[in-house]
């Protein structure tokens, strides 16, 4: 199973279990999750400002619990999060676009 065909079954499942409505999912951020997964440094999601990196968790259906900045050959934005379930879920975000050069 390819990575979109995992991020969208993930989607679906936190969907199915959701207690709140999730916002609308905008063209831009539709345009982010559809390049890649955010589950990992490798695969992590291209955004152009925090407030993208919000609105995917919000797309996946997940509650942010922490925020980290990771420093490693890029500039990463990684988010600490729950499922509907309970379960970790970690999100990458890739933020040169945006981050200071270090």
């Amino acid at each position: 199973m390819g990575r979109i065909a995992v991020l969208l079954a993930f989607v679906a499942a936190c969907s199915a279990h959701a207690q709140d409505a999730k916002p609308p999912v905008s063209k831009h951020i539709a345009k982010i999750m559809a390049r890649s997964d955010g589950l990992s440094e490798a695969t992590a999601f291209k955004v152009s400002g925090v407030q993208d990196e919000y609105e995917i968790a919000a797309a996946l259906g997940v509650k942010v619990t922490s925020q980290s900045l990771v420093l490693k050959k890029k500039a990463y934005d990684v988010l600490d999060c729950t499922d509907a379930e309970g379960k970790s879920v970690t999100l990458w975000f890739d933020i040169n676009s945006f981050y200071p050069e270090f």
